[in-house]
């Protein structure tokens, strides 16, 4: 499998990845919102990725719902979010969200882009 950095660079456009699976995950309908904005530099030797990594699986063991990580390199940084996916084809409530977890967008599986919030 590959490491975290490695599909950051992969997926320059973005990806959010299933870690039950570790495999793209596969909605249809809803809204991806993030809960988290984590920013690591091209020159991290991997500690980042690792401390990030084990972020993610004490809040995943902690909560009920699925968690994905969120995340795409725009070449100078990795950018890397702790996200869910909600169900609904409500906005409004993805919107709400987001904006609750200090996000500026969300991003719509349907219409496969970004949403800004405000």
């Amino acid at each position: 499998m590959s490491t975290l950095k490695e599909i950051c660079k992969e997926n320059k456009d973005g990806f959010t990845l299933d870690m039950k699976t570790g495999n793209h995950a596969e909605h249809k309908i809803g809204y991806y919102v993030s809960m988290t904005n984590n920013i690591i530099d091209k020159h991290d030797t991997g500690i980042s990725f690792d401390i990030f990594l084990k972020c993610f699986n004490m809040l995943q063991n902690m909560c009920d719902k699925q968690l994905y990580i969120g995340g795409w390199f725009d070449g100078s940084k990795y950018f890397l979010d702790i996200t869910f996916h909600i169900k609904t084809e409500s906005m409004s409530l993805a919107r709400t969200l987001g904006r609750e977890f200090g996000q500026d967008s969300i991003y719509s599986v349907k219409e496969q882009r970004s949403i800004p919030i405000y």
